[in-house]
């Protein structure tokens, strides 16, 4: 599959099966859709919008908890779904729904202030972050954002991975971000908590979305071998180790938008095809922000690249991040031996500080 979502494959698979999309999934995700809806926390009167709308099967739960003075705007890029939201439009006689035909991307949205802003399992759009930007703009100023939908469950979940592989393919383009579909519109929606279900493989995000005029999409720039100074400058305010820094390895720096480096990852490569990731950090005022997961997503998208399969992690704390990022915790001699040759860990090996952190995994050559 490809590594980011290809929106005319898309469209084609919607329409071959948007005739029977509502009779195949909709028992099957009824409990989801009632939850979401329950997350939402909707009161008469509040603009809704609902991208990747597709059929409308939310449309009857939203309506009848915003009411008559109420409005739904619901976006879909595909023409058969559409058609069939429009279908329950007329045989419902909502009058309080308009319909967008566009790509969640290229959709007019800025000028909606909406209340509440859902996303129901739609991968493919909350792994583009053009559309995730484009959909933020929408918001108000107390903008409430649900995103639910499934994900991959721990690794040594087989049997329900299996199944999720079989059944998703279907209706999506890419398993990228399928440990986790919902961290890119947490780097935006820095109060969202997730919540999980069914063996972790359903995912239910929430939080308040930014003022859009506050919108900044994360500036991260790969650091010169001059620049290395800044990167330790940086690790030493975060009180995080700079061992090994000058020994090898890439570094990335964050910086916000009046161009202060407010963060750092790096990555180290190690024999074989694996590699450490190392040195993530963020200084402490801009925590909170998304800025750490969107460093570790850049990591992770340059290990890709670089065509590893397995990237390792030691951290004494930031477990919520790399949970959230796929990661799983292993034994720190798994780690220690495969990653032996990295700068960092050849550095706290001879320092005895092995011991005194936590070991982390993540495998990035799953379909």
């Amino acid at each position: 599959m490809p590594t980011q979502p290809d929106s005319a494959r898309s469209m084609l698979q919607y329409r071959l099966r948007a005739d029977g999309y509502d009779r195949r999934l909709s028992s099957r995700l009824a409990n989801f859709r009632a939850q979401a809806l329950e997350l939402l926390d909707l009161a008469p009167g509040q603009t809704v919008l609902e991208v990747g709308c597709g059929t409308g099967r939310n449309f009857a739960g939203v309506l009848e908890k915003i009411g008559p003075s109420g409005q739904l705007i619901g976006v879909d890029q595909s023409a058969d779904m559409l058609k069939h939201s429009q279908a329950k439009l007329d045989a419902n006689g909502w009058v309080n729904v308009r319909l967008i035909y566009s790509s969640a991307e290229t959709a007019s949205l800025a000028a909606l202030a909406v209340d509440r802003i859902l996303f129901y399992a739609t991968h493919d759009i909350l792994r583009s972050r053009a559309a995730v930007l484009n959909t933020l703009s929408a918001a108000g100023r107390r903008t409430r954002v649900v995103a639910v939908g499934t994900q991959w469950a721990p690794t040594w979940n087989v049997v329900v991975n299996g199944y999720l592989w079989w059944t998703s393919r279907r209706y999506i383009t890419t398993f990228e971000g399928y440990h986790g579909p919902w961290t890119l519109l947490r780097e935006y929606v820095p109060d969202m908590c997730v919540d999980t279900a069914r063996f972790k493989a359903v995912y239910l995000a929430y939080g308040s979305a930014p003022i859009p005029g506050e919108l900044q999409p994360p500036a991260i720039i790969e650091v010169t071998r001059k620049q290395l100074s800044e990167v330790v400058k940086l690790l030493v305010e975060a009180e995080l180790s700079i061992e090994g820094v000058h020994s090898g390895g890439r570094y990335w720096l964050a910086y916000d938008s009046a161009r202060r480096p407010v963060g750092v990852v790096g990555l180290e490569a190690a024999f074989g095809r694996a590699c450490l990731l190392r040195s993530l950090a963020v200084m402490p005022k801009f925590r909170r922000r998304g800025w750490g997961n969107a460093l570790a997503r850049r990591a992770l998208t340059e290990a890709r690249l670089d065509g590893r399969t397995a990237v390792y992690a030691l951290s004494t704390g930031a477990t919520e991040l790399f949970r959230g990022q796929g990661f799983q915790p292993i034994p720190i001699d798994e780690l220690a031996s495969a990653v032996s040759n990295t700068p960092q860990v050849c550095a706290y090996r001879a320092a005895g500080m092995l011991s005194t952190e936590l070991a982390w995994r993540r495998r990035i050559d799953i379909p």
